[in-house]
């Protein structure tokens, strides 16, 4: 059995509660009811309405979706050191390489940190079966660590740093070229020396270092035209330079340094445009003590594509040449036209409208309809478990719950269809929207389209000026083409507000961020379902369907549905009730 539970799918937050209806008592509100014209359908398998009592609801409220979340993003580090002859002196045994290692052993476990590696003398000297790649496989860092304390030094024994710098350049732009890249990755670089550059510019040691400092400026700034398209600073979060000295104070050499590591200059010739990071100098190399500060990204959640209101126990469906609004008594997706009230057994095709599952067998009705698959095998060669469904429910045939929906472990994503389910259809069952149309896989299922197929959504199959995308969220066949007046008088009249935000104060730290929308629905006809003993049920069913993202998204798991369910009686609402809240002043 899964059980593998998301916590960033969990939709509720201390006592803040992330139900599309928040709890609150109902307002009732009477209305004229108008007879819609022309009459309602008086089919068998329709509702026949009384004069003057068709029933209508409007359902409204506000809604917000799950809190922003700090996390850390993938960070690539490029640690660049020197191995000019000098260490010899400086570092004699390898305290710097040591340092690299306790930065490496920090963070062994974390995959979302990956390291490259140069060494550079009077010109770069990269590893051996790493070259310039990032890697966060711990056997190719520790062959990398390995080849790093197997020599102090280079035969090339000057220092260049602008050499360095360039290969620097071309590292971090070869990894964000790769296709495997992922969104948000940030780069950051460690230099570590022991004194001036003296290679390529001639001169004795003065010369050489004013010499260097307006070119090692550029290949980090693109001020005088190095990669002035993309700087190198602009490429990366942060350089922080290290300093070993142990010969004693050297003004030029420190503050070449500190400028590399510290400007912060936003222009690209400001005088302080450097490195927008930290500056370190100390005087024994087993000081040295590399420190990471990881970006973070605050990921706020929006509504990706607006809702879908379902009627489980009506359907506007295709019948003998015209359109209907049919029953549909056990919520299935299926109308009640298309399945019987006692299933032929010798008919393995042939499903109850009294059961949303026939042959109970763990895959509705509706899925195996879908894919021509028997759905009354009375003999099914496997069963498949299936959640719970709502007691009150259960007895009338319904697979849905009342109240709001969580992932389980029946159905990871949440969408609605279990992961049974989804395997049969071919769907993730990790994500709610298998093909990214905005309409979720069960969805999808439910109007006829195909989840796996990114196109159907956005075409109008039948020809009536509306796609399927729309022709869903006002709770139309996408695939007839229904007469005006049907439309006029069935269609759900949708509006949701503009996206607005609320922060939720969190104790030391950050306040989480909410996107949050008003929403309206209305022109929802009431119809009755037919029991299995030949009564009319009092109820109908009505759910919301959400799907959220992030603005940035790194991970499918930052994809989520959200869903609630409620039931509508009508003697206990009075007709044409709203749903509404106030929205609090304060979360």
């Amino acid at each position: 059995m899964k059980r593998l539970v998301y916590l960033a799918l969990v939709l509720s937050i201390g006592c803040t509660d992330v139900r599309l209806w928040k709890p609150g008592e109902l307002e009732r509100i009477s209305v004229e009811l108008e007879r819609p014209v022309p009459v309602e359908p008086t089919q068998t398998w329709g509702f026949v309405p009384k004069p003057g009592e068709t029933i209508r609801y409007r359902v409204g409220d506000v809604f917000c979706t799950n809190p922003s979340k700090e996390l850390t993003v993938p960070f690539k580090l490029l640690i660049i050191m020197d191995y000019s002859g000098s260490m010899d002196n400086s570092d004699p045994n390898g305290l710097r390489i040591q340092a690299v290692q306790q930065l490496v052993n920090r963070y062994a476990g974390d995959r979302s940190v990956y390291f490259g590696f140069l060494r550079f003398g009077g010109t770069v000297f990269p590893l051996d079966g790493l070259g310039q790649d990032f890697t966060n496989d711990p056997n190719r860092i520790a062959s990398a660590l390995q080849a790093l304390a197997a020599n102090n030094t280079v035969q090339d024994g000057a220092t260049n740093y602008q050499e360095s710098l360039e290969w620097a350049w071309d590292a971090i732009d070869e990894d964000m070229r790769q296709p495997d890249q992922i969104p948000g990755t940030r780069y950051g670089i460690i230099f570590v020396t022991d004194g001036r550059p003296n290679v390529p510019e001639g001169g004795n040691e003065d010369q050489a270092l004013q010499a260097n400092v307006p070119k090692v400026r550029d290949r980090i700034t693109g001020c005088n035209g190095y990669k002035a398209f993309q700087p190198l600073n602009t490429m990366i979060e942060w350089l922080n330079t290290y300093f070993i000295n142990v010969g004693g104070p050297d003004p030029e050499a420190s503050t070449l340094l500190r400028n590399m590591a510290e400007g912060n200059g936003m222009l690209p010739c400001d005088a302080d445009n450097w490195g927008h990071g930290q500056y370190t100098e100390v005087t024994d190399p087993g000081d040295l003590d590399f420190q990471l500060d990881l970006p973070t990204l605050r990921k706020v959640f929006v509504n990706r594509s607006g809702f879908a209101f379902i009627h489980h126990h009506l359907k506007a469906s295709y019948k003998d040449g015209e359109m209907v609004m049919a029953r549909d008594s056990d919520g299935d997706g299926l109308p009640d036209f298309i399945e019987s009230t006692a299933p032929n057994p010798s008919d393995p095709h042939d499903s109850s409208m009294f059961s949303a599952d026939t042959d109970g067998d763990g895959i509705s009705d509706l899925v195996e309809y879908s894919l021509g698959m028997a759905s009354n095998d009375p003999a099914p060669l496997t069963i498949y478990d299936r959640p719970a469904v709502d007691p009150t429910l259960a007895q009338d045939g319904m697979l849905v719950q009342l109240g709001k929906i969580v992932p389980d472990e029946f159905d990871t994503d949440g969408d609605g269809l279990t992961d049974a389910e989804e395997d049969f259809i071919g769907t993730d069952h990790l994500v709610v929207d298998t093909d990214r149309d905005g309409v979720s896989d069960y969805v999808e299922l439910r109007y006829g389209l195909n989840p796996n197929d990114p196109t159907d959504a956005a075409l109008d199959g039948d020809g009536d000026g509306f796609d399927s995308k729309a022709e869903i969220e006002m709770g139309m066949d996408p695939h007839h083409r229904e007469p005006a007046w049907f439309r006029e008088a069935y269609a759900f009249n949708v509006h949701r507000g503009q996206e607005f935000q609320v922060e939720d104060p969190v104790a030391g730290g950050a306040p989480k961020v909410r996107s949050c929308y008003n929403f309206n629905v209305s022109n929802i006809l009431f119809r009755r379902p037919l029991l299995s003993d030949g009564t009319e049920g009092n109820y109908n069913v009505f759910e919301l369907t959400f799907i959220d993202q992030t603005r940035l998204p790194i991970s499918e798991f930052d994809y989520v549905s959200r869903r609630e369910t409620v039931k509508a009686i009508p003697e206990n609402d009075k007709p044409a009730y709203y749903f509404r809240r106030e929205f609090p002043a304060t979360w």
